[in-house]
């Protein structure tokens, strides 16, 4: 049935989209995890500088 096959394409098109798309966002929260990890690294490390300055 041709309007059936039309709709399965219709559908593997838009999951092959929807595929690029979430791979796309991962690596984008990846990065953003990434830079998250680096800021909390520099954070604490300011924050023992600026104890060690205080005592």
């Amino acid at each position: 049935n041709p309007t059936i096959y039309d709709a399965y394409e219709e559908l593997k098109k838009e999951n092959e989209e929807l595929l690029e798309e979430y791979e796309k966002k991962q690596k984008e929260l990846n990065e953003l995890n990434r830079k998250k990890e680096e800021f909390d690294e520099h954070l604490a490390k300011f924050t023992l500088k600026q104890q060690a300055g205080i005592f």
